[in-house]
């Protein structure tokens, strides 16, 4: 987990801090640790292990999380690919030139991992399930795309206070 990811999780859901998130800090245990516990088990030995092991329903999981990582790859590079092409082709790929999901996906993804994924997945589920909520969330966003010329400072989006409250709320849940 990265060290961002790490501590934006800690402060807003559980509040604790796990790093200043200064350069040159000394990173806390729990992220030596973690980053540790993935060198020992890698990603290759994991799916070595996945692979070899005559467990039918470890293999249906496998195959899962492999379609879910073709999916987003794929999804991504598509929207990376858009956003290089200029706002007019992210535009024509999600009917505006900045999505709701696009914006949130800047607050929570600092490194790629399944907290991250659920935690947005999570979010975007609330949204639908409260469109009024999402609406809120739409007007705060908007305005400040307005007061920025249409691109908000990583300053003023984590300083959004609905917003906020909405990721926060997430992580409580």
């Amino acid at each position: 987990m990265g060290r961002a990811a790490l501590e934006m999780i800690g402060q807003s859901g559980l509040g604790y801090s796990f790093d200043p998130l200064e350069e040159g800090a000394k990173p806390h245990p729990f992220s030596e640790a973690t980053k540790a516990f993935r060198l020992v088990l890698s990603p290759r030995f994991r799916r070595w292990l996945l692979d070899h092991l005559p467990l039918k329903n470890l293999h249906a999981i496998r195959d899962i999380v492999d379609i879910w990582d073709h999916t987003t790859v794929k999804i991504f590079e598509g929207k990376k690919r858009a956003m290089a092409e200029g706002d007019e082709a992210l535009a024509k790929q999600v009917g505006q030139a900045k999505d709701l999901m696009s914006i949130l996906s800047n607050t929570f993804t600092f490194a790629a991992t399944d907290t991250t994924s659920n935690a947005l997945s999570r979010t975007l589920h609330l949204l639908a399930m409260n469109p009024e909520v999402q609406d809120r969330l739409r007007e705060e966003v908007t305005q400040a795309r307005k007061s920025n010329a249409g691109n908000i400072p990583y300053d003023d989006l984590v300083s959004l206070p609905f917003m906020d409250a909405v990721c926060r709320e997430t992580l409580r849940l």
